[in-house]
């Protein structure tokens, strides 16, 4: 069944201390608790670019060439530098070539290629399970409940995985990007598979089914109609619109909100 606010942040909380309990017992290597909020409980765990593919394209990729993906970002790069204030460098051909390590790569254009709408391979996350609250309860819609997921890395034990199963890796949360990177304490996770010496892209969900002993993936119910309590809740911790986007389309979002509930 679907769970109440309090239930969930009680579960939450729970998972949080004992990876701190975990943390500072060991001399091994513990991974933090990430979250994500979907404010539809039957949507997939899709990435932007999964997502583009199947409603722009009508394409439904499990396995997208990694080398073709970052063909188009060669092509778009010098119109981002001219028509906005960034400088990215020219993508080499390095760009392309399978890395065995678990960092992708042009990982500061991909995270501000993700945070203004092009399709990428990352799936974002926040450390905090208040912000990814708020996203899942910020469209809910009625008699649709939510969803959070939460994903955690390490466990104390070094991964062992074969580079042919899709495997999920996390990747750093300081970079220099843009500013709502660090309003949603964002951090990503990218899902690959290596088959001789190509790389694709692979749904984050394919990888927990192929290979659950080294992911720890999981997915709590909400229930929807507590989304003003939710919300309310949110705004007195200072965690809305404005805050977690910085733009004037959401300084009004935040102010129709506080004003029309006489917050």
């Amino acid at each position: 069944r679907p769970l109440t606010w309090d239930e969930f942040a009680e579960r939450v909380q729970k998972d949080i201390e004992q990876y701190k309990e975990d943390r500072d017992g060991s001399v091994t290597c513990h991974s933090s608790w990430k979250f994500r909020g979907q404010s539809n409980s039957e949507w997939a765990l899709q990435t932007s670019l999964e997502r583009y593919l199947q409603d722009e394209l009508g394409e439904d990729v499990q396995k997208y060439d990694a080398s073709d993906y970052y063909r188009y970002l060669a092509r778009i790069v010098p119109a981002i530098n001219s028509l906005t204030d960034q400088n990215f460098e020219s993508l080499s051909s390095s760009s392309f070539e399978f890395k065995n390590d678990p960092s992708i790569s042009e990982y500061e254009l991909l995270c501000f290629l993700r945070h203004h709408g092009f399709p990428t391979p990352l799936l974002d996350w926040s450390k905090s399970y208040f912000v990814a609250a708020y996203f899942a309860f910020r469209d809910a819609k009625q008699g649709q409940d939510v969803a959070v997921y939460a994903y955690k890395e390490l466990s104390g034990e070094g991964r062992v995985y074969n580079p042919r199963y899709p495997v999920i890796w996390e990747q750093g949360e300081y970079i220099e990007t843009h500013p709502r990177h660090y309003k949603q304490q964002s951090c990503y996770t990218f899902c690959r598979v290596v088959e001789g010496d190509k790389m694709f892209f692979m749904n984050h969900e394919s990888s927990v089914r192929e290979n659950h002993k080294e992911q720890q993936l999981k997915k709590y119910f909400l229930k929807a109609e507590e989304k003003d309590k939710v919300l309310e809740l949110l705004f007195l911790m200072n965690i809305n619109d404005y805050t977690l986007f910085g733009s004037t389309e959401s300084l009004m979002n935040m102010l129709a909100f506080k004003e029309f509930r006489n917050l």
